[in-house]
């Protein structure tokens, strides 16, 4: 039972912070703890309902999965990692010059018996590097800042740490968005797509990654720009991993030398 600020019991889930804030937590299907803000005790009280009855009903991954949507196409189009871009704030994009610079990753991880977000410096030196956009890329990002659910996160931007408000890719409560919340949308348009394809295999985050990179090359983009633009410290890892190539691709290239 959690009381607020003058000693009062306010009931099961609930409390109020010392800024006046009141909060409503509950542990979700998944067993992650799941937090809701309000001015007021019986606007927290609300959310919190809500917040369950979507949980138990999963009516939230639905309207995630197309919350989530450009950071899909981001994701894809740039082959940054998950980490990247959840660390990924509106001071990195460069709409001008039509780049995006990589400079950090959040993670979201178990610590101290409770679970936390946390900044981390990218995966090696070589991680730091700046990203051309594309066309699709940079509409995305237009997207996403202009998107019609901004209000609602700027309804609750108080609710939201000055280290986060800067985040592109948030949750509705303007939190930082999580792997797992991420791959639960995916799972959810993998389920669909398996009602008439029961062949379409789970994927990851990461395979856009693997994808940008595999179609880089396809297309004759030269390795060594693959390498700088997914942040690898060396080539050779780059061709171990990600250069993988379709039949077609090779059918291609011989037909390439019968021309020679």
């Amino acid at each position: 039972m959690g009381k607020s600020l003058n000693g009062k019991e306010l009931g099961k889930g609930l409390s109020q912070r010392k800024d006046g804030l009141y909060q409503g937590r509950f542990v979700n299907r998944f067993g992650k703890k799941q937090t809701v803000y309000a001015k007021t005790l019986n606007e927290v009280r609300q959310k919190l309902r809500n917040e369950q009855y979507e949980d138990e009903k999963a009516l939230n991954v639905v309207a995630k999965d197309t919350f989530y949507y450009n950071l899909y196409v981001v994701a894809i189009d740039t082959g940054m990692r998950i980490g990247e871009l959840m660390g990924l704030q509106w001071s990195d994009v460069d709409f001008e010059k039509k780049v995006v610079h990589v400079r950090r990753s959040l993670c979201y991880f178990r610590k101290d018996g409770k679970y936390v977000f946390e900044w981390h410096d990218t995966k090696t030196h070589n991680s730091k590097r700046t990203i051309p956009l594309t066309t699709r890329a940079m509409e995305a990002l237009k997207k996403q800042r202009s998107y019609a659910g901004r209000e609602i996160l700027l309804k609750n931007a108080q609710t939201a740490q000055d280290e986060y408000k800067n985040l592109v890719f948030v949750t509705r409560n303007n939190r930082p968005t999580q792997q797992f919340i991420v791959q639960e949308c995916m799972d959810v348009t993998t389920r669909r797509i398996q009602k008439e394809h029961q062949e379409f295999e789970r994927f990851s985050p990461h395979c856009f990654r693997h994808t940008f990179a595999t179609r880089a090359i396809e297309n004759g983009m030269q390795p060594k720009s693959v390498q700088k633009l997914l942040g690898h410290g060396s080539l050779q890892l780059t061709m171990d991993l990600y250069c993988h190539v379709t039949d077609d691709t090779l059918f291609d290239e011989m037909r390439k030398m019968e021309a020679v």
